[in-house]
């Protein structure tokens, strides 16, 4: 199955950026209560002497023992609640409140989207997850094209917005994309 990224223009009425403008704000206010809440438990594991310890025998550790370690340190990332489908039901609460703007399988990608952020940060050499200010974020996704957001006969669809898409009918890249 082929994949493609094109970025196509909007042809939207007043009314219907002002609804856009609202749904990003929502959005990234989500996001960043996410990400508040994550850091709070994040903040309360690191000070555990368990977590530290371990953290320092991997250092000091040989491939077998280390194995043994990152299972111990899963075991706390769940005590904690620092995984995906943890962030999915945090979000849940806060998408029901706003569900005729945020759909909820938008509201669990902006979810996945502060764990793929932590997880450079636990697993990896990333730094730390920064908030978004206003007007920073400036994407979203659905996670299929057969509820939340949609895109369907040059449309784009969410949650009663019907939202003409400008596609240059002469561009080969955009032509192949769709």
């Amino acid at each position: 199955m082929d994949r493609y990224c094109v970025t196509f223009p909007l042809v939207t009425e007043i009314f219907q950026d002002d609804i856009l403008d609202k749904r990003f704000e929502i959005s990234r206010k989500m996001y960043n209560a996410i990400l508040s809440k994550v850091y709070k438990r994040y903040n309360c594991m690191i000070e555990t002497k368990r977590y530290r310890e371990i953290k320092n025998q991997i250092k000091l550790s040989d491939k077998k023992q280390k194995v043994v370690l990152y299972k111990q340190l899963n075991e706390i990332y769940k005590e904690y609640r620092l995984n995906e489908y943890s962030f999915h039901e945090d979000i849940k609460e806060r998408q029901h409140h706003f569900s005729s703007n945020i759909d909820a399988f938008t509201s669990q990608k902006i979810a996945t989207r502060v764990w793929t952020s932590l997880e450079d940060m636990l697993f990896g050499d990333g730094e730390l997850v920064h908030f978004k200010r206003c007007g920073e974020l400036n994407s979203l996704e659905g996670k299929s094209n057969k509820t939340g957001i949609r895109f369907k006969d040059k449309t784009l669809l969410w949650n009663g917005l019907i939202i003409p898409v400008k596609i240059d009918g002469t561009n080969p890249y955009e032509n192949q994309a769709m």
